[in-house]
Formats: C-alpha cells, structure tokens, sequence
C-alpha cells in the first residue's frame, strides 16, 4: 500500500511516504516549494487542501508548469458530478496534463455513476475523496459502480483503521496522524471511537515531533 502522508509545512523533511500530496495553493512558500522540487517521491498535484473545494483552474495551471508533477488531481465540486464534468471537460481542453486523476463526486449513487462514467473516458485513476462516506462507505462505492481504474483515497474521514483502498490502487493520502498529533493524541485512542478531527493547520509548529512519529508509525502498520 503507497501512503502519502501529509503533515504541517515545518514538518515537510521529517517523515518519508511513497507518496506526496503537493497543494498548488502553498508553492509561493519558499521552503515548501523548495521541498517538493527536490523530492524523489511520487508526486501528486492538488490544489488546495481547504474544503468545501473551491476550484482555481489558473493556480493549478501555474502550478503543473512550475514543479512538472507525476499525476494531477483535477478540480471538482464536493457532491456535484454535473460541476465536476464541467471542470474537468474545460480543464483539459484547456492544459497539457500528464496523468490527471479524476476526483469522483456526486451527491448520491446515480450521481456518482453519471461522474464515474465521464471520468473512466480521461482518467486511468479514480480519487475518492473523504466527505463521500458521508454517502456510503467508499470501498463500497468503489464496488457498486464497478471502477476499474487505479483508485486513490484523499484523506480519511472519520476510521483510519477502515478506510483503507481496495484493489487495484494507487494509495492513500493523509494527513489523520498529523491531526491526531496536534491535539496530542495518540492515533490508537481513535481506534474504538472513531471521530473526525479537526482539519490540518499546515502553519502548526508545535507539534510533539515523537508524537507525530509514532502515530505515523502506527497508521503505516495498520494500513500496509
């Protein structure tokens, strides 16, 4: 299993993944720039971490020329497949992509079909995205619609210990150790009780380093 973890910007040089999750909206910070333009990891291209997603076509465009990414999420709009395909239809027609991956979104299962459907015509992999299990389970979307592509989960809602790729996939990106960590807690804590905690704060610098570590330690052994 490829996981790509995401942590706080200071903490960028201090865990290794196999994947890594760039965000377009952070590349006008020097020392992150610098990070990912010398990474040997998979590079994956997103735009912006913030949700509801907010899509910036121009930023995410700038952003493929200035670092030259292994793969590119496309923009999307949370649970609108007819937004989505709209998106994604002008971005390509619009950008030189390499192996642009298709952010699946729909509001419920006819939905996430009639995206799905556009998407397996562009892109040979599928991004489900963590707000979809407020739908369904994702393995189980990914089973009812029948994806055949390469799958990547981006992020993890509420079980780190569930949500995890089925099949044939290209990983998982999350930052869930690192959320755990900055509330000092223990990812094992989360094992009985799942919750969702509170969103990354990439600017957090007071993270207890050991913390982090061990709960990135425990998620790796849980997931692989």
């Amino acid at each position: 299993m490829n996981v790509g973890i995401i942590s706080p910007i200071k903490y960028l040089n201090k865990f290794e993944s196999k994947l890594a999750l760039c965000y377009a909206s952070f590349l006008g910070i020097k020392v992150y720039l610098d990070y990912f333009s010398n990474s040997n990891e998979v590079t994956i291209l997103d735009d912006s971490p913030i949700l509801p997603r907010q899509p910036n076509p121009e930023r995410l465009r700038q952003a493929i020329k200035l670092l030259g990414p292994d793969y590119v999420i496309m923009p999307s709009i949370d649970f609108s497949a007819t937004k989505t395909i709209g998106f994604v239809s002008y971005f390509l027609k619009t950008t030189s992509v390499e192996n642009p991956i298709g952010v699946l979104q729909g509001y419920d299962i006819d939905s996430l079909a009639e995206c799905y459907k556009f998407l397996s015509n562009c892109c040979e992999v599928i991004a489900l995205p963590s707000p979809l299990e407020k739908i369904a389970r994702r393995d189980e979307i990914a089973r009812d619609l029948k994806i055949k592509e390469k799958l990547l989960w981006l992020e993890v809602y509420t079980n780190p210990y569930e949500e995890v790729p089925i099949g044939k996939s290209l990983g998982i990106c999350t930052s869930f150790p690192f959320r755990v960590a900055q509330v000092n807690k223990r990812l094992s804590e989360f094992s009985t009780k799942p919750v969702n905690p509170k969103v990354l704060d990439f600017q957090k610098k007071d993270i207890v380093e050991e913390l982090a570590r061990e709960n990135v330690r425990e998620y790796l052994e849980a997931v692989q």
